[in-house]
């Protein structure tokens, strides 16, 4: 069996919508033991990134700072938009030659370990722990781990982060996270683990409950020993963004400020750090892994066989190995330095931005009502809104901040795995109070349109968008209707 037909076999909630947290915290108390086991020790910088939105474009511009100084990095992300190898990428690129080699040394050390547990693994923890096996095994200097679902029961918790940053939080999920934003932030906190001594939070309002819950789980000894920063909170004139940005990536740079902001920190602490501060590359802190050289493709002796001390006992200089740890360091600040937003590629299935047919077509697979918010918000002009949502969400909540932020005209797209949309589902219609959804079709123009025919759906689009006089056509809500958006195009488009 190859790994693309075991997923294929693996119970998927991401498809279902089924999650079942009790049945994850059972199988996750199991597969910690397993992590114990397999990773007795730890290597690599672990970085755990959670939180409602931003998770993502975060995950993806922390890699690319690191690259672009000259350090390795792994990054395990979800959901994919084509194809599962997308998840894991080592220096920006997915082969499927280096999953299937993890998946088969996974496999025959799970199986030997405990083949039931083997058999009743998710989908995504099956991908989680195959990320953890491939970043470990070739050694990864900085490893990425964005969480799926929440935090204290995701999958990705496994990996033990030494790091742990916080995006922004909004209610979501509330049946599984909590029913506010305080509780949700505290269940993405518990994917805090042993070595995890460093947090990043996006927002300073939740800092002082950050600091009460870890020193609550904190021994004696430990307590006040986390690093917490608040990046609103550092936030300088400079860095702030307009409401309104000329370009619709204005919230894609806010996160590529809180990625590089981070990176810098890191650099920083690794820079004034002391070996008697850290344990070892799995150590609490986890500097130590910035103080080694970079995983490169000819350098395996150098990389692995040389000291990574700074200084010795007596605060001087070493080796000439010191001098070359201290100057990557520097040279990754100094790339730090002249990085700018524009000069990265935006994340995969983020703010796409294509020219078709005298207009801008835009994909963004923003997944829940704040997203939407955000986006809309980058815009000076309503754009047209074209939304396809999964299942569990609810197309009143997404339609009231449509209306709020001024939009005219929305299509929502029918098709097998996205939610019902308004008006075709005679039943929820009824249901809903006088202010939400039959109000607010007086203030918007709603019109379903089937998923049947790509054609189809653009003559409407193209038709509504020239009448109206429509210069930006915006495709969101979920990550399933990206196959559509690019069919729709098709194979002339211009990207922008």
């Amino acid at each position: 069996m190859n790994l693309t037909e075991d997923l294929e076999n693996r119970i998927n909630p991401e498809k279902n919508r089924n999650f079942a947290p009790q049945e994850f915290s059972k199988r996750l108390l199991k597969l910690r033991k397993f992590a114990e086991f397999h990773w007795s020790a730890w290597n690599g910088i672990r970085i755990s990134v959670v939180g409602t939105n931003g998770k993502g474009s975060v995950s993806h511009y922390l890699s690319e700072l690191f690259r672009a100084g000259g350090y390795c990095t792994g990054v395990y992300s979800s959901p994919h938009l084509q194809h599962y190898s997308e998840r894991i990428r080592i220096d920006g690129k997915n082969e499927q030659s280096t999953l299937e080699d993890g998946y088969d040394s996974l496999r025959q050390t799970f199986l030997d370990y405990d083949s039931k547990l083997w058999a009743d693994l998710s989908y995504f923890e099956l991908l989680s722990l195959l990320s953890m096996e491939i970043f470990q095994k070739k050694r990864i200097p900085v490893q990425i781990y964005e969480a799926g679902l929440g935090g204290r029961l995701d999958a990705t918790s496994l990996c033990n982060p030494n790091v742990v940053l916080i995006t922004r939080i909004a209610l979501d999920h509330m049946a599984l996270l909590g029913k506010t934003r305080s509780a949700i932030f505290a269940e993405k906190l518990g994917i805090s683990g042993p070595d995890s001594r460093i947090f990043y939070l996006m927002e300073c309002r939740y800092e002082p409950l950050a600091r009460r819950i870890l020193d609550e789980l904190r021994t004696p000894e430990a307590t006040g020993q986390n690093r917490i920063l608040s990046f609103d909170s550092h936030l300088t004139e400079s860095h702030s963004m307009p409401r309104h940005s000329e370009s619709p990536s204005g919230y894609l740079n806010q996160n590529f400020q809180f990625a590089k902001w981070i990176v810098s920190d890191l650099v920083d602490a690794a820079l004034t750090a002391r070996p008697q501060n850290l344990d070892s590359a799995s150590g609490p802190s986890g500097l130590q892994s910035l103080l080694q050289s970079p995983v490169a493709e000819n350098d395996t002796e150098e990389l692995y066989g040389a000291s990574t001390a700074i200084v010795g006992p007596d605060n001087s200089e070493t080796n000439s190995e010191t001098n070359s740890n201290q100057k990557r360091l520097a040279k990754l600040m100094q790339s730090l330095d002249s990085t700018e937003f524009q000069d990265l590629q935006v994340p995969a299935g983020r703010m796409m931005d294509i020219r078709f047919k005298g207009f801008r077509w835009i994909y963004d697979s923003g997944h829940n009502p704040a997203s939407l918010h955000t986006v809309l918000s980058t815009f000076s002009d309503p754009p047209l809104l074209v939304l396809g949502i999964l299942p569990d969400r609810s197309y009143p909540h997404f339609l009231r901040v449509a209306r709020w932020k001024g939009l005219k005209d929305v299509f929502c797209i029918e098709r097998e795995g996205l939610a019902q949309p308004p008006g075709s589902d005679e039943t929820a219609v009824q249901n809903q109070s006088n202010d939400s959804l039959q109000s607010r079709q007086t203030a918007m123009r709603l019109r379903t349109v089937a998923a049947t025919s790509a054609d189809s759906i653009r003559d409407q689009v193209l038709n509504c968008a020239r009448q109206n006089q429509y210069s930006t056509i915006l495709f969101t809500g979920s990550y399933r209707i990206y196959d559509l958006f690019l069919e729709i195009l098709g194979p002339d488009r211009v990207h922008a």
